[in-house]
């Protein structure tokens, strides 16, 4: 799907579901949509502005050298319409794909529907350094004494944090470009425990089988941390892996690759929607090549309010599991974890974060 001239939204949305995922096209805008992804999404094109120099929108189908093919039990794709609707723009969407190459201050403004996606925000591709470096400056606030920043296990070895990443200068570099760019209001507020301290976090992910289970950030259940984080940014250092985020509407499934040195933006209303997390490779797909993931919370001043915004998220028991009454267990249900858990609210396991 090629975009020239005005600007529409590219729509998919399961059948049977009221909620979509809306894809901004603007001009010069190029999506490719597998047959897999027509077959288990419908889609539609709509607008919510009128084009004062006109609109062309070009849908072509076919079989891209190179794309791998599987078999699909005799599954047909879904047609794709070739009108143009009028979107309401009062209806919105479960979230929001915006990438770019750009500043993100010329994303302004931002909704807290967005999930924003910037490659090569902080290098190249191809460039390692900075994982490298970050490495390195860790492991010598460690050997200084540097208080709390010996390497700890999350959820039961699920991979390793630090919880003193400030004594990296190139942790503070990457933060500073985000709290920048993402106009951050609590961006200074490193080093202060108090109410409006600016989150982070230092994920390392030693190989391909380090993960992290589904799960919402506190944000989304804790009226105290929500002050003050509205936004959540994450910087993708190393090897590729999968964000992977699940619908808690419809348990709907969908994953953006993370290449080294990308960043990754969701508002707040992405996480009270969806959860995420991060599956670990197939052991034929891993290759022993890790993966650092640089996380902060803050609030984000580009941020917009708009009506029809999803509640927070309630009953979450300090902070963790999803709230099914006073005869839960509080057990955590590894499937959930592995994201395979069938029973979904009916489990009776905590399907929380851990």
């Amino acid at each position: 799907h090629a975009v020239f001239g005005g600007t529409c939204e590219f729509r998919l949305q399961r059948p049977g579901n009221k909620e979509y995922v809306a894809i901004p096209c603007r001009n010069g805008a190029l999506q490719l949509v597998s047959s897999g992804s027509l077959t288990r999404w419908e889609c539609q094109r709509a607008t919510l502005e009128t084009w004062s120099h006109g609109l062309i929108s070009w849908i072509i189908l076919g079989s891209p050298w190179g794309m791998s093919r599987r078999k699909l039990a005799a599954m047909m794709p879904h047609p794709v319409p070739v009108d143009i609707q009028l979107g309401d723009p009062l209806h919105r969407p479960a979230m929001r794909i915006r990438v770019t190459r750009q500043d993100a201050r010329k994303l302004s403004p931002i909704s807290h529907d967005d999930v924003i996606v910037i490659p090569e925000f902080f290098g190249g591709t191809d460039d390692w350094d900075a994982y490298y470096l970050l490495l390195r400056e860790i492991r010598e606030g460690q050997a200084g004494g540097v208080d709390q920043t010996p390497w700890e296990s999350w959820h039961e070895g699920s991979h390793l944090l630090t919880k003193t990443p400030t004594c990296s200068r190139t942790f503070n570099s990457v933060l500073d470009k985000i709290c920048e760019q993402f106009s951050i209001a609590n961006g200074h507020r490193r080093e202060h425990m108090g109410r409006d301290a600016l989150g982070m976090r230092f994920n390392w992910y030693r190989d391909g089988s380090d993960w992290k289970p589904f799960h919402h950030d506190s944000a989304a259940f804790n009226p105290r941390m929500a002050a003050k984080q509205n936004c959540t940014v994450g910087v993708s250092l190393g090897a590729m892996r999968e964000l992977a985020f699940r619908s808690v509407e419809s348990s709907d499934l969908i994953y953006f690759p993370q290449s080294n040195a990308m960043l990754f933006f969701f508002g707040r209303d992405v996480n009270i929607r969806w959860q995420h997390g991060l599956n670990a490779l197939p052991l034929e797909q891993q290759s022993g090549k890790g993966r650092i993931s640089l996380i902060l919370w803050g609030l984000c001043q580009l941020a917009i309010e708009e009506i029809a915004s999803p509640p927070m998220l309630q009953n979450f028991a300090n902070g963790k599991g999803n709230g099914k009454g006073k005869d839960a267990r509080a057990e955590v249900c590894r499937n959930f974890q592995r994201g395979n858990c069938v029973y979904g609210q009916k489990c009776r396991y905590s399907h929380g974060s851990g």
